[in-house]
């Protein structure tokens, strides 16, 4: 597959290794249910063993790169609290993180509504 995926930490490697990617009723779906898709969507081929393995691998690396992630926001939490001043910061709020997260939904093709 030619696909862009996340590189995760070589330490998290390992992290997660039996996690795949959610099996909600929209993944992979039947052709019945195919064929009533909007656009180009309706057009793609239900996804073979290889297709299925490749999204669980790119599912499991990001939760593996996320996991550095989650490192990094960890110390910057440390060095914050440490000095005294986690309560003096520019915002108390996760607005900032939210409008990161969304400027990066939005370039995804299919939307996932994570409330369902």
């Amino acid at each position: 597959m030619d696909t862009i995926r996340p590189i995760p930490l070589q330490r998290h490697l390992q992290d997660f290794p039996s996690v795949k990617a959610p099996r909600t009723p929209n993944f992979n779906p039947p052709d019945k249910y195919q064929l009533n898709a909007g656009g180009w969507v309706k057009d793609l081929l239900p996804m073979d063993d290889e297709a299925i393995d490749w999204a669980d691998f790119v599912y499991r690396t990001r939760l593996q790169a996320l996991a550095g992630i989650d490192e990094i926001i960890a110390d910057v939490i440390d060095v914050l609290q440490n000095k005294g001043v986690i309560n003096n910061t520019y915002s108390k709020s996760p607005t900032i993180l939210i409008a990161i997260s969304l400027s990066v939904s939005m370039t995804c093709v299919i939307y996932r509504d994570p409330r369902r």
